[in-house]
């Protein structure tokens, strides 16, 4: 027995410890299922977080990408309601001439003759289906097949639907009914005796009920038969009908279709004849310019709604001299798009407000363009016309009143000969100018004064026009009125410091000033550009006798040459002035050879947008400068490929990318050096020398287009 209870209170025990485990076990199971759905909600929930870290991340990137749309939309309108403005004159087609309006008058005739549908006249030649159409529409009004095909089917519908509702009777029908009739009516005892009776009665009625069956169906089918030819007689009636309209309908068509498309046509030439009869006596009296029609003809012309700008034409026709007098009310300064497009260091193109020289000098161009829109308008109504003499005046408050008063600024005489020989599309309005005769009185910050017409006639007539063929076989001016004009206030300028030397920045064509500007630009980003790449540096130290290092620390300034840029400028700098005084330009004054270096200059040391003004900051900046590198040029060797920077750009490496872009910079600058100089026969020999010589290093300029 006891080990019996031994026995048994061990099995109870490892029945408890199994139990025990088995709850533990189901513990531990539990705490690991709770556990994995914590980390299941923290890893759904950092999934979470980082799509939503995506998600604002695409929103972020597509706002930017928005706002960089709605920038570059916006500076694509800025740029062309600039362009718009200030190149108006750019916009005209070539004056109207009599091999013009012969061809005109020519192409009428063979297009009257021929009936040519796509030519001056667009009305296209009738489309028969459009008569056809009308005339079937009228055709079916007035013989209407549809009702009488309707009516057909109606008849042949009440044809088709007539039947005889009994059977023709015969004698076994007849028996058949007579045999129920006896069943009916005779009964008896016996059954012979019943079978006979029902016999006789069926005998004794036959013939009378037969007969009188026949009799009742046959006029019942003579009744039938008479409904039935009337019926067939109709639908024949309407079968007829039906194809008597059909002709009818095909008749009417044909012959009102015809007659339809003849009024068509009839109408058809007589507009076009009209039309050329009219295009030839336009061309006529673009040939005669009677006063009626030129007056009527330039008065439906102004304002041209297509232009951005807002002006009035008042004119008068003389036409004894064949001339039109224009007073032309110029849209205001305040008007122009404030706004321009600038490159920012990094090459990206940043919107900023005009300053008041770059209003002034987009204003200049643009009255002075739109008085060519409004000559070129007036030359076309007719060949009459052989001058257009335009005024122009805008609305400007005197220094003591507040009040706005009409102010001329400009007169300009244009004449139609040579009117016709210019590239409108290639030239600056205020460089036209010079090819008529005008006055106008405006200052190197592009400010057109106040004239006085009561002398400004005399003025004009005096004016000595540049010839405009001269012009365009040596790509400059050769007359200097324009330039002796602008000088008058340059010498104002001078005679207020007389420690100041002359500069002779307006003894060449305009061209040169904006090649000038334009070469600023480029060259300036460029240097910017090139000081960012760091990796450029490493071969600097294969110069001889300078070392360009890459400073630490803020950045003070493009002249400080104590930073890398400074010293990329500094040697871009010696590159120019070498190039100058390798052509024997004469370096101490601002010639306009050397104006591209006095622009660099300015911009380096006074931070500031150049323009064709403020010529006295230019000038001590300049001669500091050139004091400075005369004594330095000796100490700096000549490298190999003869520009310093050139040097430096041309080891770096296996890339000449960066050379490249510096040569191509370098060649524009020795072609404006050599169209500013295009008159010294001398002093071009000495750049072709200058040219050749560095021809020989690999450099190679070109024509002097820039």
């Amino acid at each position: 027995m006891a080990k019996a209870y031994q026995a048994q209170q061990r099995e109870n025990q490892r029945r408890e410890r199994a139990i025990t485990r088995f709850y533990e076990q189901q513990e531990r199971e539990r705490v690991r299922q709770i556990k994995q759905q914590e980390m299941a909600i923290r890893r759904a929930e950092r999934e979470r977080a980082k799509a939503e870290r995506e998600r604002e991340r695409a929103a972020r990137l597509q706002a930017k990408l928005d706002e960089q749309k709605r920038v570059e939309a916006e500076i694509a309108d800025i740029e062309e309601e600039n362009y718009m403005w200030t190149n108006v004159h750019k916009f005209i087609s070539p004056l109207v001439t009599h091999d013009d309006i012969n061809q005109v008058i020519e192409k009428c005739d063979y297009e009257q003759k021929n009936n040519i549908t796509d030519g001056y006249f667009e009305t296209k030649y009738p489309d028969e289906k459009e008569a056809k159409a009308i005339a079937r529409e009228e055709a079916d009004k007035k013989f209407n097949i549809d009702l009488a095909q309707r009516e057909l089917s109606e008849a042949e519908a009440q044809l088709d639907s007539h039947r005889i509702d009994e059977d023709e009777p015969t004698a076994e029908t007849v028996r058949e009914e007579l045999a129920v009739e006896a069943k009916e009516e005779i009964h008896a005892f016996l059954p012979w005796k019943q079978a006979k009776m029902r016999k006789s009665y069926i005998a004794e009625h036959f013939e009378k009920r037969f007969k009188e069956r026949l009799d009742a169906w046959t006029t019942i089918d003579h009744e039938f038969q008479t409904r039935k030819k009337e019926l067939s007689s109709i639908v024949k009636d309407k079968k007829n009908a039906l194809e008597e309209t059909k002709k009818s309908n095909d008749a009417f068509f044909k012959s009102r279709a015809k007659e339809l498309y003849q009024k068509e046509v009839k109408a058809w030439e007589d507009e076009r004849d009209e039309f050329y009869a009219s295009l030839r006596q336009s061309m006529q009296n673009v040939i005669d310019g009677d006063r009626d029609y030129v007056i009527a003809a330039i008065s439906s012309l102004f304002p041209d709604e297509e232009l951005p700008m807002e002006y009035f034409v008042d004119f008068a026709y003389n036409e004894e001299e064949n001339k039109v007098l224009v007073d032309l009310d110029l849209p205001e300064i305040e008007d122009l798009p404030q706004q321009k497009i600038v490159l920012t260091p990094t090459g990206k193109k940043s919107i900023r407000n005009k300053g008041l020289t770059d209003l002034r000098s987009d204003y200049a161009n643009c009255v002075l363009g739109l008085a060519i829109q409004v000559a070129h308008s007036i030359f076309n109504v007719s060949l009459r016309v052989k001058s257009v003499e335009i005024s122009g005046y805008t609305q400007r408050k005197d220094t003591n009143s507040a009040v706005p008063t009409d102010q001329y600024i400009f007169i300009v005489n244009f004449d139609r000969e040579t009117f016709t020989q210019i590239d409108f599309d290639k030239l600056p309005a205020v460089q036209i100018m010079d090819f008529f005769k005008h006055y106008y009185v405006m200052l190197k910050s592009f400010d057109m004064k106040q004239i006085d017409l009561a002398t400004a006639y005399d003025k004009m007539e005096s004016f000595t026009v540049a010839d405009y063929a001269e012009f365009k076989a040596n790509n400059t001016l050769t007359n200097d009125s324009y330039l002796e004009k602008r000088m008058q206030v340059i010498s104002s300028l001078e005679e207020s410091s007389t420690s100041t030397p002359i500069a002779q920045v307006d003894d060449a064509p305009i061209e040169t000033f904006e090649k000038a500007s334009s070469f600023l630009k480029d060259f300036y980003d460029f240097i910017i550009r090139l000081s960012n790449d760091k990796a450029v540096n490493k071969h600097a130290g294969n110069l001889d006798g300078v070392v360009i290092t890459l400073t630490k620390g803020s950045f003070t300034g493009d002249a400080d040459t104590n930073t890398y840029r400074g010293k990329l400028f500094f040697c871009s700098i010696v590159d120019l002035y070498r190039s100058l005084k390798n052509s024997h330009i004469n370096v101490n004054t601002m010639l306009p050879a050397n104006y591209p270096l006095a622009l660099i200059i300015t911009k380096l040391y006074a931070q500031k947008e150049i323009q064709y003004s403020s010529i006295g900051s230019i000038i001590s900046l300049y001669k500091s400068f050139i004091d400075m590198v005369k004594p330095m040029d000796q100490a700096i060797p000549v490298p190999d490929h003869f520009f310093l920077l050139g040097e430096v750009l041309f080891d770096f490496e296996q890339d000449l990318s960066w050379y490249q872009q510096y040569i191509a910079l370098m060649q524009r600058h020795i072609s404006i050096v050599k169209s500013a100089v295009n008159s010294d026969n001398a002093q071009r020999q000495q750049i072709e020398s200058f040219i050749g010589l560095i021809n020989k290093k690999g450099i190679k300029i070109g024509n002097g287009d820039v």
